[in-house]
């Protein structure tokens, strides 16, 4: 969880890691927010707020 974000870097062998970089660029240029949580058995969830202004 703590590299999520970070380029280059990805799990999965032929991933490159700029996805969600590049996800959090667009929303951070809209003013908007991106959170993530995960446990682990359990599932991820993914929020993304984004203003109506």
């Amino acid at each position: 969880m703590k590299h999520l974000g970070e380029p280059f870097y990805s799990i999965k062998e032929d991933g490159i890691g700029l996805g969600l970089m590049i996800c959090f660029n667009i929303i951070q240029q809209h003013k908007g927010t991106l959170s993530i949580e995960s446990e682990v058995n359990k599932g991820t969830s993914v929020e993304i707020c984004l203003p109506l202004d």
